[in-house]
């Protein structure tokens, strides 16, 4: 073959595989939402592994028992609020303030804090990795660690609420069936109805709105010890490459008769 006919055969091929190289690098990574119910004074894993089901939720291999852990305290200090109670975070300043609680249930001291690093709106986002002791700061390291479990709750007391709406907007990067962004609402603080999020949302922010008369199939207006809170589970390991979940912009309004 003439080596000018090699060199066009070649450049040809290298054409022919320009469309291919570049699905590759643009295919989006897998995600999946399920829904199933809770009791948060348990070990989370277990929990959302059995409502996945086999083979996603198989457990690893050589994957440790899982450690006892103090049941969440019986009450979760929910004040009381107007019926036309309204939540606007966008987490600008001092957090968790307010009704807010942040709960570390891994033992690890790492949990859910603010951070600049990424945000929806403003200069502020919600990370569960930011907070608590050995939180930091994802700028310089924009992972997540092995063995979270870390929850936080907005309670408002919804008596004589007659409608009420949340919305927020989030994203997430998490290791696929195996670590969760947790969305769950309970009437009591115990019991959490969810939504989780595992895989990723290919670096897009979604938007949420919930209408809490209808949420899982429960209705929580009405409801003195409402609470909604955004969870973050990770298993015992590969986590590293995953950048997790942030939340910005909630925003929840409750409207009297």
């Amino acid at each position: 073959m003439k080596p000018k006919l090699v060199v066009l055969v070649v450049v040809l091929l290298l054409l022919a595989m320009v469309p291919a190289l570049a699905m590759a690098q643009n295919r989006a990574k897998p995600e999946k939402v399920i829904s199933f119910t809770i009791d948060r004074r348990q070990p989370v894993g277990p929990q959302v592994q059995a409502a996945l089901g086999a083979p996603i939720g198989a457990p690893k291999a050589d994957a440790p028992a899982a450690a006892p852990r103090a049941n969440a305290p019986a009450a979760l200090g929910i004040q009381p609020n107007a019926v036309y109670g309204l939540l606007k975070e966008g987490f600008e300043g001092p957090w968790p303030d307010g009704n807010w609680i942040v709960w570390d249930f891994s033992g690890i001291d790492v949990c859910w804090g603010t951070t600049n690093y990424m945000q929806r709106y403003g200069l502020y986002s919600a990370w569960p990795a930011a907070g608590c002791y050995w939180g930091y700061d994802p700028g310089y390291f924009p992972y997540y660690v092995d063995n979270m479990d870390t929850w936080m709750d907005y309670p408002m007391d919804l008596q004589g609420a007659r409608r009420a709406r949340l919305q927020f907007h989030w994203k997430n990067d998490s290791e696929y069936g195996y670590d969760y962004f947790l969305m769950c609402a309970s009437h009591e603080g115990y019991y959490f109805y969810c939504d989780a999020h595992t895989g990723s949302t290919n670096n897009k922010w979604r938007f949420t709105k919930i209408d809490l008369k209808n949420f899982q199939g429960q209705n929580f207006l009405d409801d003195p010890g409402f609470v909604f809170s955004w969870g973050f589970y990770s298993d015992y390991i590969v986590s590293y490459g995953y950048e997790g979940a942030y939340v910005d912009a909630i925003r929840l309004r409750a409207w009297g008769p």
